[in-house]
């Protein structure tokens, strides 16, 4: 089981669909730690050594066409500012 601490900030969030499948990963931050989760098909984590390095796993995921995952606009009332 997983089980994730309140104090996790979801930075951003892409997702994409393939074969009515939807894959998804959310890049977070605890306590000046950085890694990226993916919650489907299967739980994987991708610890990352800081800020630039998530933000590197996020452009190749969201540009690189052989991912093809496309951002997902959180909700104004949970947005992380």
């Amino acid at each position: 089981m997983l089980f994730v601490n309140s104090t996790v900030k979801v930075l951003a969030q892409v997702a994409k669909t393939t074969e009515g499948r939807v894959s998804s990963w959310k890049f977070c931050s605890d306590e000046g730690k950085f890694f990226a989760l993916r919650l489907s098909p299967s739980v994987k984590v991708t610890p990352c050594r800081d800020l630039d390095d998530l933000r590197r796993l996020y452009k190749r995921l969201t540009t690189e066409s052989k991912y093809g995952f496309t951002p997902v606009v959180a909700p104004q009332e949970a947005a992380v500012v």
